[in-house]
């Protein structure tokens, strides 16, 4: 019998598709024998530990630290809300020979005291200790860095893509200490006023008040938000263009100029840049089944957590 040569082809395609379709079939049940349930009894009794986060810096009002204590979780993820605060823990602060002990704020679920009985300064190293009744220790050093001052600050702004407004942004810059790493956060908000309608009787009414919105740095843009003078050090440091942030009702910009744009440099230790390191890695992996699995770097001896310090520098402008 004789095939036609358009006919033979059609014949082939069709097997070399059947063909894929199978080895495909089969790559795919692989997959699902690699995704196997685990009797969670079978899993090794895990302790709960301290989980701890405390930053200290000259410029704060306040001395804090959140205590809590870890959960294993097997099956579904739980809740990043649920935290399990500890509020009979012992939290003591030192340095050398001085000390103070955090009391535990039951409104904010923190341990907090007055800086103004133990005030902190740069270049100091101090400990934060943290015990419970039912034996569980923990404790951390950090050593304050020293102030690194902007100087200088630039705004601009453009024409907003996807709509009739103007985008707002910020630049500042520092120089960067010599002969010794450093370690930098930026942070920043802007404040403008805004309206709230309220419905009084059979009428709304605008009542102005002072809002408050983020100035969003790297993290939009594909740039980290968290630097080092690795490679750079003694050199002039500009930072990542910071976009302000704002809100939109009925359509209408509530946060047109004037407005004060407040921007931070945070000269930070490496156990503070380190931990929001991994925080910014395993959130840009997040959800993404072929990423591998980023650990968290912490620095609390007998638990988890980051017990930090950092300087604050800041500069505020209006824009008009």
């Amino acid at each position: 019998m004789l095939i036609s040569s358009r006919r033979l082809t059609k014949q082939i395609g069709c097997r070399r598709l059947l063909g894929w379709a199978v080895m495909l079939g089969y790559g795919l049940a692989g997959c699902n024998s690699l995704v196997q349930d685990v009797n969670p009894g079978l899993l090794p009794n895990a302790t709960p530990q301290l989980v701890i986060h405390s930053y200290l810096s000259p410029q704060d009002t306040v001395l804090t630290a959140a205590v809590s204590l870890s959960r294993t979780s097997t099956g579904n993820q739980s809740s990043t809300t649920e935290i399990n605060s500890l509020p009979n823990a012992t939290v003591t602060l030192s340095e050398g020979p001085r000390s103070v002990a955090l009391r535990y704020d039951a409104r904010q679920s923190l341990y907090r005291a007055d800086p103004a009985q133990f005030p902190i300064q740069a270049g100091h190293t101090y400990t934060l200790a943290v015990s419970t009744p039912d034996g569980l220790t923990a404790r951390a050093n950090t050593t304050v860095p020293v102030l690194v001052p902007i100087t200088s600050f630039r705004s601009d702004s453009a024409t907003a893509r996807f709509e009739q407004a103007i985008d707002y942004f910020v630049q500042f810059s520092w120089q960067d200490p010599a002969n010794v790493v450093n370690y930098y956060h930026l942070a920043g908000d802007n404040e403008y006023g805004s309206t709230e309608r309220v419905l009084q009787g059979n009428t709304f009414v605008d009542h102005p008040f002072r809002a408050v919105g983020s100035i969003y740095y790297g993290v939009t843009y594909g740039q980290n938000f968290a630097l080092t003078d690795q490679d750079r050090d003694g050199q002039v440091f500009d930072s990542p263009q910071g976009r302000l942030s704002y809100s939109n009702i009925n359509g209408q910009r509530i946060n047109t100029p004037p407005l004060t744009a407040n921007v931070y440099l945070l000269s930070v230790d490496v156990a503070y840049y380190q931990y929001h390191q991994s925080l910014y890695r395993q959130q840009d992996t997040n959800s993404n089944p072929f990423a591998e699995p980023t650990l968290i770097t912490g620095n609390i001896q007998g638990g988890f957590g980051c017990f930090g310090s950092y300087c604050r520098s800041s500069v505020s402008a209006r824009i008009k």
